[in-house]
C-alpha cells in the first residue's frame, strides 16, 4: 500500500473483516458487563434502600426506566415508546454496523468507539424488548449537584461517543 493510501495517523487501514471483528468483540464485551451489572443490580437492590457509598458520591439504587435517557419519552403511548426506542434505537444501531463495514478509513480507536456505542445501545435495547424499560442502578454527585441515575450500558455509550468525536477530530489534524 503506497504511503497515500494510508490513514491520517499514518498507519494503514484496517481491513474490513478486522473492523468488523474489532467492533463485534468489543459490542459482545459491553453487553456482557451490562447484562451483568444489571442482574447483579436487580437481585441485590430491587427490593432494598438506596446505598450510598464513599460518602454519599455514589449511590446505589434500582430503577425502571420506561424512557430514554433521563426518562425522556418515558410518558409516550407505548406504542410511540416503542416505535422510537426499540424500532428506532435498532436501526441506529445497524447503521453503525454499516458505517464501520463501509467506511475503511476508520482508524482502530474509531472502531472501538463505535463498538464500545454499539454494546451499551444493545445492552438497553435488551432490557427494552424483554422487560420495556431498562435497568438503571447508580447516581453520583456531591451535596444537590447529582447526576441522573444510569447504567454500564449508558457509560458505554457515552464513552463510545465522546471516543469516536476525539479520534475524527485527531484525524483531520494535519
Amino acid at each position: 500500500m503506497s504511503r497515500e493510501q494510508k490513514n491520517p495517523s499514518g498507519r494503514e487501514p484496517l481491513s474490513r473483516r478486522a473492523r468488523l471483528a474489532l467492533l463485534i468483540l468489543l459490542a459482545v464485551f459491553c453487553v456482557g458487563c451490562d447484562q451483568a451489572a444489571k442482574s447483579v443490580a436487580r437481585d441485590a437492590l430491587a427490593s432494598q434502600p438506596p446505598m450510598p457509598l464513599a460518602g454519599g458520591t455514589v449511590v446505589l439504587e434500582y430503577a425502571e426506566n420506561p424512557g430514554g435517557m433521563l426518562g425522556l419519552g418515558g410518558g409516550l403511548a407505548p406504542r410511540a415508546r416503542f416505535a422510537l426506542l426499540v424500532v428506532a434505537v435498532a436501526a441506529a444501531l445497524g447503521a453503525v454496523v454499516a458505517f464501520v463495514a463501509s467506511s475503511p478509513e476508520l482508524s482502530a480507536g474509531g472502531v472501538a468507539s463505535l463498538g464500545l456505542f454499539l454494546g451499551g445501545g444493545v445492552g438497553n435495547l435488551m432490557d427494552r424488548i424483554d422487560h420495556g424499560y431498562v435497568i438503571d442502578f447508580v447516581h453520583m454527585g456531591f451535596g444537590s449537584l447529582r447526576t441522573g441515575i444510569f447504567n454500564v450500558a449508558d457509560v458505554a455509550i457515552l464513552a463510545g461517543a465522546a471516543g469516536f468525536v476525539f479520534f475524527k477530530l485527531r484525524g483531520r489534524r494535519p
